[in-house]
Formats: C-alpha cells, sequence, structure tokens
C-alpha cells in the first residue's frame, strides 16, 4: 500500500518532470553548442538561455552533424550524403533505422516527430532516464523518496555529468536502470528479461568501455550494500547470468563490424595507459569542493597543462564535505573497529582501493592489463570512484544522527567561501561561488526552520548548490536552426563546388559540420579508418606508415602545408593541394612530419 504521503511526492515528482518536458520539448530545446557551427556558415544564432561551449567539440562537430547526416541519409546505416560513404553503425548511438533501434528507446520519436523535436524527446528523456533512475537507485540504500528525488538531480547537475553530457548521455542515464533490474531478479526472474533489454540499451546508447567500466566497479559496491545475500540462490545467479550473456553477445553481434574495424587502430583501440594522473589529487579534492577549479565562466584555473573542463570535472556534490564537517566532532579512531568494518565490507573497500591506487600511483600499463585498467584513464575512472563516495555518503547519511544548528550551517558555508577564495585567489572568480553559497545557505536554514529531516537538509543544500553552479554549463538551444536549410554566402559557396566537382574541401568547417550540411566534404571525421581511400591518394607512402597514420579515429584537416600530420591522436592533416585536380588523382611527393 501507498502511504499519503508517497503518493503526494509520487504526485509532485510526475507533475515537475511534466511542466519541465512541455516547456522543453515545446521549444524543441537540447543542450546542443551547434549554435557554433550555425556561425561559422554565417547565420546568427545563440541559445535561448546559456551560451554554447566550445569545448563541447565532440557534440557540435561530430555527435550533431552525424545526426544531420543519417536524416538527410534517411536514416540509413550507411552515409550515402558522405564522400567516404562511412558505417554510421558506431559508438554514438545514431538513431539508424535497423534492428538496433529497438534498443534505443529514446530515439523512438525520429519515427513520428520532426528531427528538431526528435532531438528535444532524445535530450529530455535521458534527463528523466537519469533523475528517477537515480533517485531509485539511492531509495534502495534508505533514502527517503524527496531527498533522493533531489540528490539524484544534484548529480545531474555536477560537474562530470554537465562537462560529458551530450555524447555519454545515454552512459550515465541508463547505468542505475541496469542495476535496479538485476537487484530485481530477486523478486521475478521475468526480470531477467528487463536485465538483459536495460544491459544493451546501455551499450547501444554509447559504445564507451571506460565511463562503463567505472560506473561498473560503483555499481559492485551498491549491490553489496543493497542485495541480502541470504536471499539470493543459484536460480537467481544462473539467471541473470544468462541474461548478460545474451547481451553481451546482442552487442557483439551489433557491432561487430565496428569493433572488428577499431580494435587494431592506433587510436582508441591500442590505447594502453598505466595508472595515475598530474590531475588526480585536484580531481579528489575537488569531491570535497566541486567548485575548487574553475572560476564563474567555467575557465580551468588548474596550472597542470590542463584547458579542459572535462578532463577536471567529478562526478560530485557537497553531501561529502557536509558529512565531514557536520559529524567530524562525533568522529572517534578506534582499531578495532576500523578492521571490523574493513571486514565487513570486504568488497567496498577492495574495489575502492583499487580505484584510489589506478587513479592516483604511477602503475604501469602492464600491470592493469589483467582487469583492463589499461585501457581506462585514471581521471575518466574518477567518475565511478565519485559515485562510489556518493553511495557511501549516502549510508552514512542514514545512519548516523545529525544534529544541525543554524550556527555550524553558517559555519559551513563561511570555511566553504574562504577556502575558494584562498584557492581561486580573485573576486571575479569566486562570484558564482559566493552566490551559490548564500543561495544554498538561505534554503538550508528555511528547511531547518521548517523542522525538515537532516537528509533533506543536506540533500536539499546539495540540489540548490548544483543548480546555483553547473545549471548554466550547457545551454537551451532551439533545435529547429540545427535541421533547417541556410541560405547563406558559405552555404552557396558549398553547393557551386559540390556541383562543380562532386565533392567540396570543407576546409574552413571542422569535424563533420560540411557534412551534416549536406556536402560531401574532404574534411569530415573519419569515426572508423578509410584506409582504401588514403591508400588511393597518397600511393607513394609505405604501407607501414601509412597504417600509422590513418588507422585510427580521426579528424581530417586540409591545410596548406605540403606534408601530412598527426598533431594530435584523433587529428590528421592533409595538404589541400592534394584534393584540387580531383579525388581520384595520386598525391605524390608528400612526406609524413610529425
Amino acid at each position: 500500500m501507498f502511504t499519503k504521503s508517497s503518493v503526494r511526492n509520487n504526485a509532485a515528482i510526475i507533475f515537475i518532470i511534466t511542466v519541465c518536458a512541455f516547456f522543453y520539448i515545446g521549444n524543441a530545446w537540447s543542450p546542443s553548442s551547434y549554435s557554433l557551427a550555425l556561425n561559422a556558415i554565417g547565420v546568427e544564432a545563440q541559445p535561448d538561455f546559456g551560451h554554447a561551449r566550445q569545448i563541447r567539440t565532440d557534440e557540435y562537430w561530430v555527435q550533431t552533424p552525424l545526426t544531420q547526416a543519417l536524416v538527410n541519409n534517411g536514416f540509413n546505416r550507411f552515409n550515402n550524403t558522405s564522400l567516404y560513404n562511412e558505417d554510421l553503425r558506431i559508438n554514438y548511438g545514431l538513431p539508424i533505422f535497423d534492428w538496433g533501434v529497438l534498443f534505443k528507446p529514446t530515439q523512438w520519436s525520429y519515427v513520428f516527430l520532426s528531427a528538431p523535436y526528435a532531438f528535444s524527446v532524445y535530450y529530455f528523456s535521458l534527463f528523466v532516464f537519469f533523475i528517477l533512475g537515480y533517485q531509485l537507485f539511492f531509495e534502495k540504500l534508505g533514502l527517503e523518496r524527496k531527498s533522493a528525488f533531489l540528490f539524484s538531480i544534484s548529480l545531474y547537475f555536477s560537474g562530470a555529468i554537465q562537462a560529458w553530457w551530450t555524447v555519454n548521455a545515454s552512459t550515465f542515464s541508463f547505468f542505475p536502470w541496469v542495476m535496479l533490474s538485476l537487484v530485481a531478479i530477486r523478486g521475478n526472474l521475468l526480470y531477467c528479461i528487463v536485465f538483459y533489454y536495460f544491459l544493451v540499451v546501455w551499450q547501444f546508447g554509447n559504445l564507451y568501455p571506460a565511463f562503463s567500466y567505472a560506473l561498473g566497479l560503483a555499481g559492485l559496491v551498491w549491490l553489496w550494500k543493497v542485495v541480502d545475500r541470504k536471499e539470493v540462490n543459484v536460480r537467481h545467479f544462473l539467471c541473470a547470468a544468462v541474461a548478460g550473456g545474451i547481451a553481451v553477445l546482442t552487442v557483439w553481434i551489433y557491432f561487430s563490424d565496428y569493433i572488428h574495424m577499431m580494435k587494431d587502430t592506433v587510436y582508441p583501440g591500442l590505447r594502453n595507459v598505466g595508472g595515475g594522473s598530474a590531475i588526480s589529487a585536484p580531481m579528489l579534492f575537488s569531491l570535497i569542493i566541486p567548485t575548487a577549479w574553475y572560476d564563474a565562466n567555467f575557465e580551468v584555473l588548474i596550472d597542470k597543462g590542463i584547458t579542459n573542463i572535462c578532463e577536471i570535472s567529478t562526478f560530485s556534490t557537497l553531501l561529502p564535505s557536509f558529512l565531514l564537517f557536520f559529524t567530524f566532532s562525533s568522529w572517534r579512531f578506534q582499531p578495532s573497529l576500523v578492521v571490523a568494518s574493513i571486514k565487513n565490507n570486504s568488497v567496498t573497500f577492495i574495489v575502492a582501493l583499487l580505484m584510489l591506487l589506478w587513479i592516483v600511483c604511477d602503475i604501469p600499463a602492464e600491470a592493469g592489463k589483467y582487469l583492463f585498467l589499461n585501457k581506462v584513464v585514471a581521471n575518466r575512472l574518477m567518475l565511478g570512484f565519485a559515485l562510489l563516495i556518493s553511495i557511501l555518503c549516502v549510508i552514512k547519511l542514514k545512519k548516523i544522527p545529525l544534529n544541525l544548528s543554524m550556527r555550524k550551517v553558517i559555519a559551513y558555508w563561511v570555511i566553504y567561501v574562504l577556502v575558494c577564495a584562498v584557492i581561486k585567489q580573485s573576486l571575479i572568480a569566486i562570484k558564482m561561488d559566493v552566490i551559490a553559497a548564500i543561495a544554498t545557505l538561505a534554503t538550508m536554514l528555511v528547511l531547518m526552520k521548517c523542522r525538515q529531516s537532516s537528509s533533506l537538509v543536506l540533500t536539499g543544500g546539495c540540489f540548490v548548490f548544483s543548480l546555483c553552479t553547473f545549471a548554466l554549463f550547457n545551454p537551451l538551444q532551439d533545435s529547429r536552426p540545427i535541421f533547417a536549410k541556410h541560405d547563406t554566402a558559405v552555404t552557396r559557396q558549398l553547393t557551386k563546388e559540390q556541383l562543380q566537382n562532386g565533392y567540396v574541401l570543407g576546409a574552413g568547417l571542422p569535424g563533420a559540420i560540411a557534412n551534416g550540411l549536406g556536402f560531401k566534404s574532404v574534411a569530415h571525421v573519419n569515426t572508423t579508418p578509410q584506409l582504401l581511400f588514403w591508400r588511393k591518394k597518397f600511393p607513394e607512402i609505405p604501407a607501414p606508415l601509412l597504417n600509422g597514420i590513418f588507422n585510427r579515429y580521426a579528424h581530417i584537416q586540409l591545410y596548406s602545408e605540403q606534408h601530412i600530420s598527426t598533431p594530435s591522436a584523433d587529428v590528421i592533416r592533409v595538404p589541400e593541394r592534394c584534393f584540387l585536380n580531383g579525388l581520384s588523382t595520386e598525391c605524390k611527393g608528400v612526406d609524413f612530419k610529425n
């Protein structure tokens, strides 16, 4: 039976989501930064709210243009609007109308809605799956519904999720549903089918093993905490194993061509990384102070050779620092209790130690290959470690009584702002921290005045703080201009060029932007290697060297130099002159310089 309070809470949550859906989808909004691409072709476009982010190139240079190309291509698997005719069944979960669409529920609206609104539904539905999934995820740990709902929104507006949201949104959103369906098998074996479905959906949305691995390790700890091992029998285990095995087989069958093409590529297939990173310690610190390493404009402040906020952001909220501050006076170090706690939480301890060692220590790649850690960059593993910390904090929040006082809450925020001021050393840089501190302090005091539970006060504080910080990172972009046809000087020139030559150079448009607009562009993103094309173009380059250059995921860029270069792992620069006399013309006398 549902209690009156749970019915009210459920109704309130449904009402909030429905209202948000009405405004979000009605305006065809998305978190895309594609307005930067529109500006590049001469269209004056700005998001309705917020700012497009230059750093989101994997979205507005790659994922969104490939979605445009797919729409232009009639949702077919092979991109016949591209010069390379590449396979679009790749790691990005694009809305291809093949049997795989059954496992892409967030993209079903492309069947009956126009592309801009389907694009908006895609992102909003991922948001809903994220919010409700993590709400239930933390309810399983004992958090009350209102607190779990607020905390799930706090996680959504955390640094890592917002910084990586567009391309990796599916990975983040479907993970809790995989775990919830796995646990549900104890109650009904039919949930094996649900577990199989969500496991496949999780990977079809974005086949990126690093984040899946990181989240999976945190999931082991969650399972250890929520499952009563006495209730699990051999039938449950075998059923889950069979469902998981069939899911792996399904993913393999669907992506077999892609996996075959990518497994031996220079990048990312042969990636072999060791543990540790120059930014490991700062990222661990940001689990306590989430806004420590960027200013009010989301510019990275840390001097570690990192300018990409995606690389320094963590999946963290204020909850760890809240618990440290408000429970510190009750801490008692008793060796016997520490030993007993480790014994009772052996899985948690092993997983946390394993992750922490790989994040912090300079461990050779060879030592990590037996656990496949050599495929996971240390700061990618931080995603799972931060979630693990959140899991442990929620457990602690429910177990330890908190006696909050207005004096302590005020003291916390004074200290927080002072710490940020010391780190950032600029009043302008801490503007966002000050605003967030004032808003969150006021919220917490109001909740305390209304005699709300300690868990609601703290999760409510996390919620407001997250809204005041990373809620402004991604814009609200009207998707209709993204899929519209534009008549500008740039598009007219490209149209003329394609009519004359059958293709365009696309030198001024990075990534797949030109192809997304409908042009067969040399400048493009080879999401899979196009060795046959490049072998014909550069017949004088020895096969081993040509393989080392072009056997990779790469942005193909044209420039005026006379040699080929690879300035980064995912960029190949080729001489523009090689394409001035046609596609089939061999280009000779070209050297490789790095």
